[in-house]
């Protein structure tokens, strides 16, 4: 492991989530760019009354994850379409993702006999990602939708992953892609619970995981953070959603420009 670019990706980090200016300025963005979905509230922050130590914004009330998991399953399946929508969009039309995934930092609101929206707060870690990388991980999603033979250890360069390493594990990089990218590539409702990204690791690649994950890019492990915090609130909805097609409804007009690369 690259334990420098760790060192210095933790540390922007923290500086990040200990700057209430910047977690302002974050909040403001999201609340902007989220806009369009509808059914995401972020708190409005009223500026003039924020200090370096003091962030206030508006009151938004909601139930939280606790609650949301005792409803019926079809509630809990619209909350978890929300859920989903928003990441998706946020990942891949904007490069801007809530990076905290406590569970506490969301909550759910009813909006009609059938609707709920979801709520979201705590803007101290927020990640951006490059278009470059956005349209990769589009493209590479793509590739495994069609079957393309594209070379794998060129698709991971391409999200920064060390080549020189990938070469090490050639022969079974279209394996592991394939379970990186599974929710993406299934045709039915996906359960998150059986994702199992380790174990499945485990037995395509054993110890040689460690290898993988070591070429990984350093920033990548708050991407793999904000996923398992989907995936978690996904799996505690017990939520079984079209990650594919919602993904298409949300994004298909970017996908000429992925499939340029």
């Amino acid at each position: 492991f690259h334990m420098e670019g760790y060192r210095d990706a933790f540390w922007h980090n923290l500086t990040e989530e200990l700057d209430y200016q910047c977690e302002i300025r974050h909040q403001q963005k999201y609340r902007e760019l989220v806009a369009s979905l509808g059914d995401v509230v972020v708190p409005e922050v009223i500026v003039e009354h924020c200090r370096s130590n003091i962030i206030v914004q508006n009151r938004e009330d909601g139930f939280s994850i606790d609650e949301a998991e005792k409803m019926f399953p079809v509630d809990r399946q619209a909350m978890g379409r929300v859920v989903l929508r928003h990441y998706l969009h946020m990942l891949f039309r904007h490069g801007v993702v809530h990076s905290d995934p406590n569970p506490g930092n969301f909550a759910f609101r009813r909006t009609g006999k059938d609707g709920f929206a979801l709520i979201v707060y705590d803007f101290g870690s927020v990640l951006e990602i490059p278009e470059t990388v956005k349209l990769a991980l589009l493209r590479i999603i793509l590739a495994l939708q069609c079957r393309e033979a594209l070379d794998p250890a060129a698709c991971l360069a391409a999200l920064g992953f060390d080549p020189e390493k990938l070469e090490d594990l050639r022969l079974v990089l279209p394996a592991l892609l394939n379970v990186l990218f599974d929710p993406f590539t299934t045709d039915a409702p996906y359960d998150v619970k059986d994702w199992n990204i380790s174990e499945r690791f485990d037995g395509i690649a054993g110890e040689m995981k460690w290898w993988f994950r070591s070429a990984a890019p350093p920033q990548l492990i708050f991407l793999m953070r904000t996923l398992h915090g989907l995936t978690t609130l996904l799996g505690r909805l017990q939520a079984k959603l079209p990650w594919r097609f919602i993904l298409t409804a949300l994004c298909q007009d970017l996908y000429p420009s992925a499939r340029s690369i």
